[in-house]
């Protein structure tokens, strides 16, 4: 994958089999490169903001953490805008909720804001001092398991259909 420290060949590379370094020397890849859009994707992004936050080394970690803040979130606004599959409870017509039911109304509203917003944050707090390379493959991760989810349950879902097709009018002006 990715080594450029001096004297790292595929030969003496940790952890690497054999049959891997004999077949990147035979293809002529020898010496590869870290970086991703002027991201070490080696270095954490911890390392780079003891210089500064603002500083021109760490504009692209900050960056890489924003769109990983935002990658997090994705599949839970998803998940609670298209697919809420919460049933609600049936009441009489008339019929108050309780002062107990009001509370675990309130509860549940309050539990779901915070997980929707606080763990994705907390989430991307906790990756900056492991290496960049483990954020890219989570929002990669991230957004390739929310477009599967929306895929499967658009094939299998006629009323996500219809709500789909309301938001991405509604929102985004397609028709």
């Amino acid at each position: 994958l990715a080594f450029t420290k001096s004297g790292v060949t595929p030969l003496n590379m940790p952890g690497l089999y054999p049959f891997v370094a004999e077949k990147l020397i035979a293809t002529g890849q020898a010496i590869f490169s870290t970086d991703l859009f002027g991201i070490q994707l080696l270095a954490s992004p911890g390392s780079t903001f003891t210089q500064g936050f603002f500083t021109s080394a760490a504009l692209p970690y900050l960056f890489l953490l924003a769109l990983l803040a935002v990658s997090n979130l994705l599949p839970t606004l998803v998940s609670m805008k298209l697919m809420n599959t919460q049933v609600p409870k049936v009441k009489k017509v008339g019929e108050k909720k309780t002062d107990t039911e009001s509370m675990q109304d309130a509860f549940s509203s309050s539990l779901n804001t915070s997980t929707l917003y606080v763990m994705p944050l907390m989430l991307t707090l906790s990756m900056t001092p492991l290496p960049s390379i483990v954020s890219v493959y989570m929002i990669a991760q991230n957004i390739v398991s929310t477009a599967q989810q929306l895929l499967v349950k658009y094939f299998h879902d006629s009323e996500l259909k219809k709500k789909l097709v309301a938001v991405l009018i509604k929102d985004h002006g397609y028709a």
